[in-house]
């Protein structure tokens, strides 16, 4: 089995902000089926119908090349990514997409990571309805990726097979 590492940190230098290293290896995930959110009274956003027939995941991270890498592991595995850039940004495209999986920084713009969580699974409540599962992909500590209530937290740097992973059990509805 073959896997791949990626490495990022801030550098002391303004510019990169981040460097990327990795190595690239491609595979195949099974897909996971598709579940329906209950939903209690007739209060539902209705998605396109070409969503409806695709798994979508929401990824919110400031920073563009993790982003794009994760937007890649996504993609990579069958599903329909869509990037927010900011924690308010990635509020409004929850709201719009009502996607099956959310990953998510803590640490961003407009909104955090902890209020953007805090928020999605106030309006799940507020309408009746299940929020999707969500994973922080974070570099602060432990203690404080577990304050958000996270459905999992993966720490940056992060192993592309652990994210690969994570994302394939949360789909699967394994995020007790």
């Amino acid at each position: 089995m073959m896997t791949s590492e990626i490495q990022a940190w801030t550098s002391a230098d303004p510019a990169p902000r981040v460097r990327l290293f990795a190595t690239t290896t491609r595979y195949a995930l099974p897909h996971a089926p598709r579940h329906t959110r209950t939903q209690v009274g007739d209060d539902t956003a209705e998605k396109s119908q070409k969503e409806a027939d695709q798994v979508v995941v929401l990824i919110a991270e400031d920073e563009e090349t993790i982003a794009e890498t994760l937007a890649m592991i996504v993609e990579d595995a069958g599903y329909a990514p869509v990037v927010a850039h900011d924690g308010r940004e990635a509020l409004a495209l929850a709201q719009e997409h009502r996607p099956d999986l959310i990953i998510t920084d803590l640490m961003m713009p407009y909104l955090s990571g902890t209020d953007l969580i805090a928020a999605i699974r106030d309006e799940a409540a507020a309408k009746g309805f299940v929020p999707p599962p969500i994973m922080v992909v974070t570099a602060v500590s432990l203690a404080r990726a577990l304050e958000a209530q996270a459905d999992a937290v993966v720490a940056k740097p992060f192993n592309v097979v652990t994210v690969e992973t994570m994302i394939q059990r949360l789909l699967s509805g394994d995020h007790d």
